[in-house]
């Protein structure tokens, strides 16, 4: 059984805001490569990602409202050198207020999102979508920035129509860098590399396990296959389905089966959250456990998004899957 991964208020936001059906609708678009970040104007260079994640603003007029932010460490930048300094740029995850001269959807922001994705190799016609859309694309954030990836960008600075002043620098980012010398990403402590000697063995995983509640929208599973694909080289994204990709994770590790008899046993406990399908429910969604009994092996649970479905007596091996 996969482990329990508290709820994230920003997903829940998200996905009341269409984005499943953004992704749905715009996970296979034409990349668009044409175009925030505090860098001088009209340079242009070489980049190593090193942040993408969801937030919400603080301030402002879209004050509580989602955005997506991705940035990258400078390497090298002509005519003015840079080195060690942020490319970013900012992409609002709601619609623009009225009073924007030519304000966008939720929706065109989405597909801006997804663009800039693929702009960096993400093949986003390969994600899966549904209740975990959000998570989903969570962890392929993570696994991008552990790929170190090298993308080329360039700045540019608009000029405001209402006062015709210089507006704020903006960066867009122009594609990952393939063709780029290995040597442009080196760094100091070689980031993102583990030293593996000495560890101890790791727990044998139920992969096929692992992939059932994946493929049924846990988080935590989803999670964690992303980050075993990343570690043996398995691509999870062009997998048809998050079993397929379990799969060939076990295949690449040796096919480790789950330790029977173990003197740690999984057991749930209330307030973990896991995703659960009701009898009536037509997806999976997640649940909070207010109840716990041992003996019987069963759980009392109600659903998060709407805590007036309550069910009681669900089997343990229920928990997280449809």
């Amino acid at each position: 059984m996969p482990a329990q991964k508290a709820a994230n208020p920003l997903h829940g936001k998200l996905m009341k805001k269409g984005a499943d059906k953004a992704l749905q609708a715009h996970k296979n678009d034409e990349t668009d490569f044409s175009g925030g970040g505090d860098l001088p104007p009209n340079i242009s260079g070489l980049a190593e990602l090193s942040d993408i994640h969801f937030g919400e603003y603080k301030t402002g007029d879209s004050k509580g409202e989602p955005f997506v932010y991705f940035a990258g460490v400078v390497k090298n930048s002509q005519p003015v050198d840079c080195f060690g300094r942020q490319a970013s740029m900012t992409i609002p995850l709601c619609d623009d207020p009225k009073k924007f001269s030519n304000p966008k959807s939720f929706d065109e922001h989405w597909a801006d999102m997804l663009n800039e994705l693929r702009k960096l190799g993400a093949a986003t016609g390969q994600l899966k979508g549904g209740a975990g859309a959000v998570a989903e694309l969570e962890n392929l954030f993570g696994a991008m920035i552990k790929s170190r990836i090298l993308f080329r960008f360039h700045t540019w600075q608009p000029t405001n129509p209402t006062t015709n002043q210089p507006g704020r620098v903006r960066t867009d980012f122009d594609g990952e860098a393939k063709d780029a010398p290995a040597s442009a990403a080196a760094s100091n402590g070689a980031a993102g590399v583990d030293d593996q000697s000495g560890s101890a063995p790791a727990e044998a995983v139920d992969w096929e396990a692992v992939g059932t509640a994946a493929d049924a929208g846990d988080d935590a599973a989803v999670e964690q296959l992303t980050a075993a694909g990343a570690e043996c080289g398995v691509d999870t994204v062009a997998a048809n389905s998050w079993s397929e990709a379990a799969a060939a994770i076990a295949a690449a590790k040796g096919g480790a089966a789950p330790a029977e008899g173990g003197s740690d046993e999984w057991k749930p406990a209330v307030q973990d959250v896991y995703m659960f399908k009701g009898p009536k429910d037509a997806k999976s969604a997640e649940h909070e456990i207010t109840y716990v009994d041992e003996a019987k092996q069963t759980v009392n649970l109600k659903n998060v998004a709407d805590p007036k479905k309550i069910y009681k007596g669900i089997a343990w091996s229920a928990l997280g899957s449809a």
